[in-house]
């Protein structure tokens, strides 16, 4: 007999604002077994969290984004709670929508004139650290999600990738 697990960490943040935090519980299908999978993410997940700030240039941003070769970065407002996550192709597309025929210089300049929270994803998915690496594969896979927080109670633990779970179901 297996041990049941509590599935209703799945959240999506919808908004979050200076006043509090909305969710909405997502409903997944329980019925799916196999045994690979049950450990928890807090296996998995990348625990070395650099998160963003709202008022952080976006230069910067993409500056660290390509010194540690990361595609995603979470944001943090002024309180230090989770607002939103940065991919680094939103800010390539932002480039090429918005200044599409200029030098790196140039567009170097321009992103230092913008803010995190003017162009990142303000929804975002999150996980808790006793959430099952199965359940947090299928979430990523069925929501087509890239990036993965690991929360405890307000503060992000640790992210979760794409590549984090290729290792980890890799070595079955």
């Amino acid at each position: 007999m297996k041990d049941q697990i509590n599935y209703d960490f799945f959240k999506l943040n919808k908004n979050i604002s200076d006043t509090g935090v909305y969710n909405q519980e997502i409903d997944f299908d329980a019925n799916n077994n196999f045994d690979i999978g049950l450990e928890t993410v807090d296996l998995i997940m990348n625990k070395e969290v650099f998160p963003l700030y709202e008022e952080d240039n976006v230069k910067f941003a993409k500056d660290y984004m390509e010194w540690s070769d990361l595609e995603y970065l979470p944001v943090l407002n002024n309180q230090n709670i989770p607002s939103g996550v940065l991919l680094k192709e939103k800010i390539s597309r932002h480039l090429q929508t918005e200044y599409y025929d200029m030098d790196e210089h140039t567009s170097d300049q321009i992103l230092k004139t913008y803010t995190v929270r003017e162009i990142m994803d303000k929804d975002f998915y999150y996980v808790t650290p006793q959430m099952t690496i199965k359940w947090a594969a299928k979430l990523m896979h069925r929501r087509a999600l890239n990036i993965l927080l690991v929360m405890n109670q307000d503060k992000i633990i640790g992210t979760l990738t794409k590549d984090d779970f290729l290792e980890y179901f890799m070595a079955f």
